[in-house]
């Protein structure tokens, strides 16, 4: 009779007997894997660490190097911008440059012959002629204003009509001062005609002119106010020193030529007739000014 030999069962190096309790079987087998799971939770848990302090000095680096990723940023755009408009500047300086064919160049002579015109010329304020009229009365068309002139011709009162903001003017006489205007106009209403005394003036006024041309316009504004004077004080102006300013004044002046000539027609009539200069002509200059200043 053949003996089975009992097997041997080891556990850890260690002989153990088949019949060990269950019990403790288990319990080794439950501690092997709390082990093996302690170990792993470990190996874990040094991986999470490693990682977290990698990510650590990943925020730190980041912050520590982000002003200058901000500096960089911001001279990228400020750059961008400063390159846009440079190139919008000097575009522009291209198309306003001057080549062959292009418009600008003919435009450039014109404009060059044009300042060459006008050359020495200043914009001159011309100063205020003021001085006191007999008015026969206003109207809204210059035809009204000569049917009612008529019946002061009538009479020999001069008249003269002078058109101003769309309304004509029926003027008798002038007169430097208010008392002197009131004793001409008491002839007038001796004639039972109406009249009325008004302060009238030509308001300063800017003008283009050379500085030869501007003392000239100053010479006969000077001339014109002595002249009004004059007739206050019952004296005749000469018209000999009017005949010599406008000898005076170059004949190539072209900004004072037609003037001139509207004194100078009104100078002829005077020497024609063998006279001095009276109201109704002082009148006439003094409108003759007025509107070339305004034209």
């Amino acid at each position: 009779m053949t003996h089975r030999r009992k097997p041997i069962v080891k556990m850890n190096g260690k002989k153990i007997d088949k019949e060990v309790n269950k019990a403790t079987w288990n319990r080794s087998i439950k501690d092997e894997v709390a082990a093996t799971v302690e170990k792993t939770n470990h190996f874990t848990n040094e991986r999470a660490k490693k990682k977290s302090v990698g990510s650590n000095r990943g925020k730190q680096l980041i912050l520590k190097f982000k002003p200058l990723i901000t500096t960089i940023f911001l001279a990228l755009i400020i750059g961008s911008i400063f390159g846009f408009v440079m190139l919008k500047i000097f575009g522009t300086i291209d198309n306003g440059m001057a080549t062959p064919g292009n418009n600008p160049v003919v435009n450039l002579d014109k404009a060059t012959e044009k300042d060459d015109e006008i050359e020495g010329e200043d914009n001159i304020e011309l100063p205020t002629i003021q001085a006191y009229i007999l008015q026969g009365g206003v109207f809204s068309s210059e035809e009204n204003a000569e049917e009612f002139a008529r019946k002061y011709q009538e009479n020999e009162i001069p008249t003269i009509i002078w058109p101003r903001e769309n309304e004509y003017f029926l003027l008798l006489g002038v007169a430097h001062t208010l008392e002197k205007g009131e004793k001409l106009a008491s002839r007038i209403e001796e004639e039972e005609l109406e009249v009325f005394v008004k302060e009238w003036a030509t308001q300063a006024s800017e003008i283009s002119l050379t500085s030869n041309e501007e003392e000239w316009i100053n010479s006969f504004q000077k001339w014109l106010t002595s002249s009004i004077e004059e007739l206050d004080e019952q004296e005749n102006s000469s018209i000999s020193s009017l005949e010599k300013l406008l000898s005076d004044l170059p004949d190539d002046s072209g900004s004072l030529e037609s003037f001139k000539e509207s004194i100078q027609a009104i100078v002829k009539e005077i020497k024609e007739d063998g006279r001095s200069p009276t109201q109704e002509d002082l009148l006439n200059m003094w409108l003759q000014y007025e509107l070339f200043i305004e034209k």
